[in-house]
């Protein structure tokens, strides 16, 4: 019986040091550098950044766009009420400036339908800055600058 007593006692000994070894190196790993985002965790916290509705112009010309981001879809209003696209988007939050594809599914004007437009987006605070060439152009924009191919937008979160 002192046998059986001793044994389990020595088991239980046995287990909490190895309880208390795992707790060690739990905390040890708990404290190190938190690890890099990988694409997907990037682009998930950029979907929920950007999610909902901004509004502003463009450099300070024609007040009245509108973007609004839902999950992984974009629909953008223009100044003109004849002018709008609905589709989807790809952000990567890796790259330097950021970059946002838009795949436009539905558009007046119709010639956009189907189309990537290639962008580059910065957020500061509650303002979005977006520099977007047209659908349909194989290059991205490499500055905010408004060019005849660069339309840049201003806006804030609502």
């Amino acid at each position: 019986m002192k046998r059986k007593v001793a044994i389990i006692m020595v088991l239980l000994i046995t287990a909490a040091f190895l309880i208390i070894a795992g707790c060690t190196k739990g905390a040890e790993e708990a404290k190190k550098a938190p690890e890099a985002k990988t694409p997907e965790t990037a682009e998930l916290t950029g979907i929920i950044i950007v999610e909902g509705k901004w509004v502003g112009s463009d450099e300070g010309e024609s007040v009245g766009w509108e973007l609004t981001f839902s999950g992984n879809h974009i629909s953008i209003t223009s100044p003109s009420p004849d002018v709008w696209y609905k589709g989807t988007f790809k952000l990567n939050t890796n790259a330097d400036p950021k970059t946002i594809d838009m795949v436009i599914e539905e558009s007046s004007p119709p010639k956009y339908t189907k189309k990537t437009s290639l962008a580059i987006y910065k957020i500061e605070g509650n303002t979005l800055t977006l520099a977007s060439n047209e659908p349909g152009v194989s290059e991205r924009p490499t500055s905010f600058k408004p060019t005849a191919e660069t339309v840049v937008l201003i806006l804030t979160k609502q």
